[in-house]
């Protein structure tokens, strides 16, 4: 099964970012995965980092069909 999403060592220190710190995440052909948590604690900011709206300060962000940042 291939990698639909690669997130590897992402950090993206906007202002008030949660992510301060590297962060990996995989999501396979076929899965399915919801997003959750408070208020403030990144939802948005880890979508739009995905699609490419806020740069990364490190890492790669790549998909089964090209590279999204």
């Amino acid at each position: 099964m291939s990698s639909f999403i690669t997130l590897h060592q992402v950090v993206s220190r906007m202002v008030n970012s949660p992510f301060a710190e590297p962060m990996n995440w995989v999501v396979q052909e076929n899965e399915v995965w919801a997003i959750v948590g408070k208020n403030g604690s990144g939802k948005s900011l880890l979508s739009e980092v995905i699609v490419g709206k806020y740069p990364l300060n490190t890492g790669l962000c790549q998909s089964l069909f090209e590279n999204l940042v």
